[in-house]
C-alpha cells in the first residue's frame, strides 16, 4: 500500500498539516521539525502523487513534446534538450512520435489533454491536423518548432529555410552545376516547402528555371535513395548534384549513388539541410545548411515557459534563425558522368 501524509505525520511525530507545509516548501515550518519530516519521508520510500497535487495547485508538473518521426537522427538533441531544461524547471516530457500521420497529431492531442499538461512543443504540425485547435480550445499553450501553420496565430521557433536552400543552391552554382535536382520531403510540411521555393528562386534568378527537377523523399532516407535512383536513370541527363531537404535523406541519396558504383563528390555531389550530428562524421562529410537545433528547443522551452506563466497570453512570437552554410567533403565542382551508371 503507497504511503501517505497521515503515517509520515505518525512517523515523525507531528500533524498533517504540517506534513503538508513541508511536501509544498511552505514557511513557517521550523528547520529542525522540517528535517525530521524529510527524514520520516525517505525512511518510510513515500513519493508524492504528482496527480492529487495538480488537482489542489491547479497547477500540472508534465509538458508534452510531439515529434514526427523518432527515427530520424534530427530528433535526439532536439529531444534531449527539451527534456533537460524541462526537468531543470521541475517538469516531466510526455514523448509522442506521431510517425509522420497527422491522425496521430490528434490523437495525442487528446491524449495531453487528458494528462492536463501545462503546455506542449510540437516539431510535427501539417495543415490537416486539428491537434493546435484541440490545445487552444483546451487553454494549453503550444509552440511550434521547425514547422509552422500558415495563416494560424501561434508562437514559432524555425530556421530561415528559405533563405538556407537559396543559399545551398547558389553555393552549388557558384562551384560550376547546373543540372542540380532537389529531393523534397513531405509535399504538405512548411519545413519541405520553403526549402523548395528557396531553390527553385535561385535557379530561377539565375536563369536556369528549365534545370529545375524535382523528386519526393518524404523525409526518408528509404525515400531519398529510391528518388535517387530515379534520377541516376536520367542519364545522361543525370544531374550532376542532388540537394536534399535535410540530411537524413541525403544519407539514402549516398546509398544509392555508391550502389551505382559512382565516386561522391567526384561523380556527382550530395548536400542535405539541417547539420545533425552525424554528417560531421569522417566517414560521411556531408555539406550541408546548419540549423541551431540547440539553440531551437532551448527558444522554445523559453517562450513556452514564459506562457505559462503568463497564463498563456495571446501574445505571439515568432523567432527565425539564420541559417549557415557548412562545406564538408561530399561536394566539389562538375565532372562529366561517364558511362560508369549501371542497375545495380
Amino acid at each position: 500500500m503507497p504511503i501517505n501524509s497521515k503515517e509520515i505525520a505518525a512517523h515523525a511525530g507531528v500533524s498533517q498539516a504540517t506534513v503538508s507545509r513541508v511536501l509544498n516548501n511552505k514557511p513557517n515550518v521550523r528547520e529542525k521539525t522540517r528535517k525530521r519530516v524529510l527524514r520520516a519521508i525517505e525512511e518510510l520510500g513515500y513519493y508524492p502523487n504528482a496527480e492529487a497535487r495538480s488537482l489542489v495547485t491547479r497547477r500540472t508538473t508534465k509538458l508534452g513534446l510531439v515529434v514526427s518521426d523518432i527515427l530520424n537522427p534530427f530528433y535526439p538533441e532536439f529531444i534531449e534538450t527539451v527534456e533537460a531544461l524541462a526537468r531543470r524547471q521541475g517538469f516531466n516530457v510526455l514523448l509522442c512520435n506521431t510517425q509522420r500521420d497527422p491522425q496521430n497529431d490528434e490523437v495525442y492531442a487528446r491524449l495531453l489533454i487528458e494528462q492536463r499538461v501545462a503546455g506542449t512543443i510540437f516539431s510535427s504540425i501539417t495543415p490537416l491536423s486539428n491537434a493546435p485547435s484541440q490545445l487552444s480550445q483546451a487553454g494549453i499553450p503550444f509552440v511550434f518548432v521547425n514547422r509552422y501553420l500558415k495563416d494560424t496565430s501561434a508562437n514559432i521557433v524555425i530556421t530561415d529555410n528559405f533563405q538556407g536552400a537559396y543559399k545551398m543552391t547558389e553555393y552549388l552554382l557558384q562551384l560550376g552545376h547546373v543540372r542540380i535536382a532537389f529531393i523534397r520531403g513531405l509535399s504538405n510540411v512548411t519545413t519541405s516547402q520553403d526549402r523548395e521555393a528557396g531553390y527553385r528562386r535561385c535557379l530561377q534568378d539565375h536563369g536556369l528555371e528549365a534545370e529545375i527537377v524535382v523528386e519526393q523523399g518524404d523525409y526518408t532516407r528509404e525515400g531519398a535513395y529510391e528518388a535517387t535512383t530515379r534520377l541516376l536513370q536520367r542519364f545522361p541527363a543525370a544531374p550532376s548534384a542532388i540537394f536534399c531537404a535535410n540530411d537524413y535523406m541525403a544519407f539514402g541519396a549516398l546509398d544509392a549513388i555508391y550502389q551505382h558504383n559512382l565516386r561522391v563528390p567526384e561523380d556527382i555531389s550530395v548536400v542535405g539541410f539541417d547539420n545533425i550530428a552525424l554528417s560531421a562524421l569522417q566517414a560521411i562529410g556531408l555539406t550541408t545548411i546548419e540549423q541551431p537545433i540547440g539553440k531551437m528547443a532551448c527558444k522554445a522551452m523559453e517562450i513556452l515557459l514564459s506562457r505559462i506563466e503568463a497564463g498563456n497570453s495571446s501574445d505571439f512570437q515568432t523567432v527565425v534563425y539564420k541559417p549557415k552554410l557548412i562545406v564538408r567533403r561530399t561536394s566539389g565542382p562538375p565532372h562529366q558522368l561517364s558511362n560508369k551508371i549501371v542497375t545495380p
